[in-house]
């Protein structure tokens, strides 16, 4: 998409999603995963775009900080084996629809970048294969890709993301689950070459004291 610039007043932060009855269509779609504190949330309230990431896993994930002003949210996780899941997972929910708006994914561009400490990103990119089929591809290797989980639905896309899968191996390295490593992962909304929205969260790998912990699909 090249070079973008922001409108920094056009997105406002929050710790919750726009609207319950847009639950995440993956899991269990228990109503209490919008409950206030799960999601770090962006909402563009001049294009209607909603933005929202949450850590989750098993047990000694920590929430340690959060700045309402950037949209940024930090996270103490435990680390795992080289050969499991991450203890954490990653989930994303972009929504067009809030507020009533009519308009889809097509309509804006969005991006996920996930970055370490130790240099190495992978980025993807939400491609508008057709109406309601939107998966978000490497922009590195165009054939490895994770799709949705949203029923098809245009305005939507929604999704859970573990480091563990073997396209994410690659990426960031067999230390992936070590202690000591940090994660960035940013959730971006474009229209055209603006940046209408950001959600950030950071993920620190600590001690669990238990040997490793396995994650959660």
């Amino acid at each position: 998409m090249g070079k973008f610039k922001r409108n920094e007043q056009l997105d406002k932060h929050d710790d919750k999603l726009h609207d319950a009855k847009y639950e995440t269509y993956f899991g269990t779609l228990d109503p209490s995963s919008t409950k206030d504190g799960e999601y770090n949330v962006a909402v563009n309230e001049i294009f209607d775009v909603e933005l929202g990431l949450k850590i989750h896993g098993g047990a000694g994930i920590t929430k340690t900080s959060y700045d309402a002003a950037t949209g940024t949210a930090s996270y103490n996780v435990p680390e795992g084996l080289p050969t499991s899941l991450a203890a954490w997972n990653f989930d994303f929910s972009v929504n067009t629809s809030i507020d009533g708006s009519k308009k889809t994914l097509d309509d804006f561009d969005f991006r996920i970048v996930i970055k370490s400490d130790d240099g190495e990103v992978g980025t993807f990119n939400l491609a508008h294969l057709a109406p309601g089929n939107t998966p978000w591809v490497n922009s590195a290797d165009s054939t490895t890709i994770f799709g949705d989980q949203d029923g098809h639905n245009p305005q939507i896309s929604q999704n859970s993301a573990n480091l563990s899968v073997d396209f994410m191996r690659e990426i960031f390295g067999s230390d992936f689950n070590n202690v000591g490593e940090h994660y960035t992962v940013q959730l971006q909304a474009f229209k055209g070459l603006q940046l209408i929205g950001v959600v950030t969260d950071q993920i620190h790998v600590i001690d669990s004291g238990s040997g490793g912990a396995e994650g959660q699909n």
